[in-house]
């Protein structure tokens, strides 16, 4: 009775899950298009004036590295609204009775490496103006820390 209760209770979290996915991928599909619409505009402004100011085309790269996660995140929330087989979720197997069979959205994993290192390229050498050098040491660490919390998930306790 146990087991069916949770089998329940995570079918009902799935059901959630895809319902608020469909909404944020609406969401994030509208933002695009907004965003891509920025980039087209500003290429298009910018390719008259490059003769003026040479290094104006780099002015749509933040745009564009924007829209990059964009469209990471509507593929990942699209993963969760079609289909059946829940093939972004995986059971976790740590050895414990009270954790072994839980869900592990290994999607979201999916999306933090490949997201959270626009995101440090757009903080750190864009808006901040660092040399890649001081972003790359710290995006190849948290990407190391992302992959190693996901493995976590599957390595039984001693």
């Amino acid at each position: 009775a146990s087991q069916s209760t949770t089998q329940n209770d995570h079918q009902q979290r799935d059901q959630d899950l895809r319902f608020y996915s469909a909404l944020i991928a609406a969401a994030l599909a509208s933002v695009l298009m907004q965003e891509l619409a920025s980039v087209i505009l500003t290429n298009h402004a910018a390719s008259r004036a490059v003769e003026l100011i040479p290094d104006v085309k780099d002015s749509v790269i933040p745009s564009m590295l924007l829209c990059a996660t964009f469209v990471v995140l509507l593929v990942e929330n699209l993963a969760f609204v079609i289909g059946d087989v829940p093939w972004y979720v995986h059971a976790a197997n740590l050895g414990r009775e009270d954790l072994d069979g839980q869900p592990v959205y290994s999607v979201f994993y999916a999306e933090w490496v490949i997201n959270v290192p626009i995101l440090l390229i757009l903080a750190g050498s864009i808006s901040l103006g660092r040399p890649p050098s001081e972003v790359g040491q710290p995006l190849v660490i948290t990407n190391v820390y992302i992959v190693l919390a996901w493995v976590a998930n599957f390595i039984p306790n001693v």
